[in-house]
């Protein structure tokens, strides 16, 4: 489990690192993997799972970490991406609220993230921020332009309301945008739209149910385990899904691999859990033969019973 988590966030960590010294003028990207909001999207989901990490060992490795989880942010920073600023100051909150054992330290962590996005944003981010309550040509295309979000989200809910039940189908949203509107090649940019009108608002609900579902398991192990490392560990994924569910609102990442990489995470620390644990096997599965990794083929589950 620890090598998986470690890969995981070294991974991160040298994408950030290697996009960082390589940045050129403008916003930075990953070449033609991620645009600028989708490297900070991976990057404000997964920061509180770097910092997470130093909350165990000892001075040396929580400072390594530290750095890391610092590193992570300044390229967050540097995508210029407004809605993962918006994620991260959400997630600030969330954290800071829910943080009833060690308040104290989640206001240092929030302090030091604001110092470090206040000392590193550039200008135009906060130009572009500006941008938002400013009128005639200094104003923000999102707002009044015929391409812009505000615009394409009213189109959105024209397309939801005219396919409800099975939606326009995955990856479809341009081209019922295009039918309805005459504009080429948008997106829904907004994650919970897109699921709505490409796969009607059952698909919707469904997403919903999986992120609660995941959340609902999250919480009972913050509530349960009593351990500050791995308390830790899962706090950055509630925090994390906090700041997934917050930037995805401003682009389309339904169908991202970022979200299936944090629930797949949180899904693979249960189960290593219960196995630690020695959870007792629920009785519809429990047998003669004893449960154990990999499982029993059926030439020695029938050994078994006859030595038994």
């Amino acid at each position: 489990m620890n090598q998986y988590r470690a890969a995981l966030i070294y991974g991160i960590s040298l994408l950030a690192g290697v996009m960082i010294m390589s940045k050129g003028a403008g916003r930075i990207t990953a070449g033609f993997t991620y645009d600028p909001n989708d490297i900070a999207l991976l990057f404000v989901t997964f920061m509180p799972v770097v910092l997470a990490e130093a909350m165990n060992g000892n001075m040396v490795r929580r400072g390594f970490y530290l750095g890391l989880g610092a590193m992570v942010l300044l390229g967050l920073v540097l995508t210029g991406s407004r809605g993962a600023i918006v994620a991260i100051g959400v997630q600030a909150l969330y954290f800071v609220l829910t943080a009833k054992k060690f308040r104290l330290l989640a206001l240092t962590l929030v302090c030091a993230a604001g110092l470090v996005v206040v000392a590193t944003a550039e200008q135009s981010l906060w130009d572009r921020f500006a941008s938002l309550t400013a009128e005639g040509e200094a104003a923000d295309y999102n707002l009044e332009g015929r391409s812009g979000r505000v615009q394409i989200w009213k189109n959105g809910l024209e397309i939801v309301a005219d396919n409800p039940v099975l939606g326009v189908g995955i990856g479809m949203f341009g081209t019922a945008h295009f039918l309805l509107d005459g504009k080429i090649g948008l997106t829904a940019h907004n994650t919970y739209l897109q699921f709505a009108a490409e796969l009607g608002l059952p698909g919707f609900i469904l997403y919903l149910a999986m992120l609660c579902s995941a959340w609902q398991l999250i919480t009972r192990h913050v509530e349960e385990d009593e351990r500050t490392g791995t308390r830790a560990r899962w706090i950055a994924l509630k925090v994390g899904i906090v700041g997934f569910g917050t930037a995805s609102f401003f682009i389309s990442a339904g169908y991202s691999s970022t979200l299936y990489y944090l629930l797949g995470l949180a899904a693979v620390m249960h189960f290593h859990h219960v196995q630690s644990n020695d959870a007792p096997v629920p009785q519809k599965i429990r047998s003669s033969a004893p449960l154990g990794y990999p499982p029993l083929s059926a030439l020695q589950v029938r050994q078994q019973k006859v030595r038994l």
